[in-house]
């Protein structure tokens, strides 16, 4: 959630590496070619590449329907 906060803050983050990035992703949505949302841990797809146990039935499920 915190890359979602920081995207549409006002406030330059800490980190002076990511400045330029973040940036980045502001023109950009500002462009409307992005779009950046919170995605609640219980539909979050990336899980399963990520982290070490999860259950990736929701994972084969999108892939074969194409929608969560």
């Amino acid at each position: 959630m915190s890359l979602t906060e920081a995207v549409y803050s006002a406030k330059a983050v800490e980190e002076k590496r990511l400045r330029v990035d973040m940036a980045a992703l502001g023109e950009s949505i500002r462009r409307k070619e992005i779009a950046v949302y919170w995605v609640d841990t219980k539909n979050q797809l990336a899980d399963v590449v990520t982290k070490p146990i999860v259950n990736n039935q929701k994972f084969m499920d999108t892939l074969q329907c194409g929608h969560i």
